[in-house]
């Protein structure tokens, strides 16, 4: 089970706000813009900033709903990180984010007779709504749900990923789609995808 973290009690008011630090895994602050997000008990947003971070790694995030949110910060180069918290006041401080380096998964999408695939689209899936992807860059679901898609040289290249095992599923107009699982690497191991045509 999950454990939901009491914040400190501030103030009470009809709004909430929560503040917290980001630090990488040996302690240092992180600094720069953070996107964050924070979904309810049922997994439906509820909340989407994007603040920054001091050079001491302190953040806030005002105008939160009061409730038991699961709140998921993300910083560019980091891996998402995501913390049960409860917001039952004014202000609750002393969240406290440890991110870990971004992995990265790259494919090379290529046809049957070994001639690259151009705009295929590799898409992670998330539970079982794959269908979160289709949002692409039209949904601030883009920078949590990644979906990348193949250049002219059939390459895809999806960042900014957890140490685990992925679900992807591979797909373009005219072939038929593939789901292939791996676990994403440093950046430097290149996975071969072969599309049948349909």
């Amino acid at each position: 089970d999950e454990e939901i973290i009491e914040g400190i009690a501030l103030v009470m008011g009809t709004s909430s706000t929560l503040t917290g630090t980001v630090s990488t895994e040996d302690g240092a602050p992180v600094e720069g813009y953070i996107h964050a997000m924070a979904l309810d008990a049922s997994g439906t947003p509820v909340y989407e900033r994007t603040t920054a971070a001091s050079k001491e790694g302190l953040f806030t995030l005002m105008g939160l709903p009061k409730a038991d949110l699961e709140i998921i910060l993300k910083v560019d180069g980091y891996a998402a990180q995501r913390k049960r918290v409860r917001i039952d006041s004014a202000a609750v401080e002393g969240v406290d984010f440890k991110l870990t380096k971004g992995r990265t998964i790259i494919l090379r999408v290529s046809d049957e007779d070994g001639r690259n695939v151009e705009g295929a689209m590799a898409a992670l899936e998330y539970g079982s709504n794959t269908d979160l992807y289709a949002l692409a860059a039209l949904s601030y679901f883009d920078w949590l749900n990644p979906t990348g898609y193949s250049d002219t040289s059939g390459l895809v290249e999806i960042r900014d990923l957890e140490s685990k095992r992925y679900t992807l599923e591979i797909s373009k107009a005219g072939y038929r789609k593939k789901k292939i699982t791996l676990e994403p690497t440093d950046g430097e191991n290149t996975s071969e995808v072969t599309l049948q045509k349909e």
